[in-house]
């Protein structure tokens, strides 16, 4: 896991899509085989220490349970068609 912190210049305007140096770098981390979670500091900096922490628990592992779900159906998949 890799846990990318960018700054609201990193995204295009009022969305989650990263743009140029940080799209660059998450393409990078990806193809190093890591799961990349994007965190916007802005947001991330106006809660509290414990908030923070909830926040951080929540992301990483939202994007960590939705590629093992994706993982898993593309085994069953791929089970499936050896089977036939």
């Amino acid at each position: 896991i890799a846990v990318l912190c960018c700054t609201e210049n990193s995204f295009t305007l009022g969305s989650d899509h990263p743009i140029g140096k940080v799209a660059l770098k998450i393409k990078q981390i990806k193809s190093l085989g890591f799961i990349v979670v994007l965190i916007h500091v802005h947001k991330f900096m106006m809660l509290t220490d414990a908030n923070k922490v909830e926040f951080l628990k929540e992301h990483i592992f939202k994007d960590v349970s939705s590629i093992q779900s994706s993982l898993q159906a593309n085994e069953t998949e791929q089970a499936a068609h050896r089977e036939i």
